[in-house]
């Protein structure tokens, strides 16, 4: 049976949020350490069948590189 999940404001490449943020300053190195932690807690808890509702700023970037995240992630 799928689930339904919702989420917002995953800001994938996001780059100042190190800047911004003491608790992602503390965690991550870059931006794509940042990305990749996002990819696998989000496919960690969505299953491919699932539905994943994304309710504003998926990323601070273009839109192929919107694209290519939401590729990456499950239902």
């Amino acid at each position: 049976m799928s689930k339904t999940y919702i989420t917002s404001d995953t800001h994938f490449d996001h780059s100042r949020i190190l800047q911004y943020s003491p608790w992602a300053r503390g965690h991550f190195r870059d931006v794509n350490q940042m990305n990749e932690a996002i990819i696998s807690s989000i496919n960690g808890v969505v299953a491919e069948q699932d539905t994943l509702i994304i309710a504003g700023d998926i990323c601070f970037g273009s839109h192929d590189r919107t694209v290519e995240f939401l590729k990456r992630l499950n239902g």
